[in-house]
């Protein structure tokens, strides 16, 4: 599969940089928003008896959400320098925080007064991913919150209304890839899109090159909003034709498949259950 992703993946962004100029900071439309959907449209349903979660997992999962909340905004400032990285941090921190206030409305919403440890886990995160592709700009502290607590909101109703109608249509999302990356990654170009036709607080001026189409240097706000919009459609267009490759061709009898998905019995020695143990135990001593 990563033989189809990678070079699609590098293509897609070489022709969204050179040619449309695209500014996504965070590389969450060139890369995250593409990865999302290519994989869910290359994936099956894999129906197992052992696709299982235990609550016990979901917690200890949070030490995973701990770290990413901490490192986020390291991923969007990575590939900026100087007034920039500082702005990319700053208005991660304030996105991914604001998220979680998104997340615990939501949840609390949708769950009655309670909330979910799967929206916790995963939504939280969600305005990381919708502010990377402006993280560098100059969008305001209110900017950022506004997109990080969409993000968490919009999130949470994902994992809660769009995962199980996934399952129904054979798309096959184990982690709420889809709910967490491809939502807010969508939200994260459209917020580009409509940053892209305010010249001042976008600064895209500085993100041209002489090859772009038609007006090298030179280019209004609305032209340039409407570029970066084409970068989203022909991401979205070129992951979900890349995907749905791909999965014809891992049909084919040459790459055979495991029979036993989410069993790791397959590979590893499983110890045995405890109350296996007692009874070879009891009928030893007998």
């Amino acid at each position: 599969m990563a033989f189809c992703e990678v070079p699609l993946q590098v293509v897609n962004e070489w022709i969204g940089r050179t040619f449309f100029c695209a500014n996504d900071a965070g590389e969450w439309i060139f890369v995250h928003l593409f990865a999302v959907m290519f994989v869910l449209f290359r994936s099956d349903m894999l129906d197992s008896p052992h696709q299982k979660s235990r609550y016990t997992s979901y917690i200890f999962s949070m030490i995973g959400t701990i770290f990413l909340f901490c490192f986020w905004p390291s991923f969007n400032a990575a590939n900026t320098d100087g007034p920039e990285r500082l702005r990319a941090v700053i208005n991660t921190c304030v996105s991914i925080c604001s998220s979680v206030l998104g997340t615990f409305i939501a949840s609390s919403l949708v769950r009655r007064g309670k909330l979910g440890i799967v929206h916790v886990q995963s939504a939280t995160l969600a305005g990381g991913v919708a502010v990377g592709t402006v993280a560098a700009s100059n969008i305001g502290l209110h900017g950022a919150l506004i997109i990080g607590t969409l993000a968490g909101f919009v999130s949470t109703l994902g994992f809660h209304s769009v995962l199980p109608k996934l399952e129904v249509i054979r798309i096959h999302d184990t982690c709420g890839v889809h709910n967490l990356h491809g939502i807010p990654g969508l939200m994260s170009g459209i917020a580009g899109i409509i940053l892209a036709s305010i010249p001042e607080q976008s600064g895209f001026q500085d993100h041209l090159t002489v090859l772009r189409l038609t007006g090298g240097l030179q280019c209004s706000s609305n032209i340039q909003a409407a570029y970066q919009a084409a970068v989203v459609g022909l991401t979205l267009i070129v992951a979900i034709v890349g995907g749905l490759f791909t999965g014809l061709l891992l049909r084919l009898p040459l790459f055979s498949q495991e029979s036993q998905y989410f069993d790791d019995e397959v590979h590893w020695h499983i110890p045995e259950p405890e109350h296996r143990r007692s009874l070879k135990m009891r009928l030893y001593t007998r």
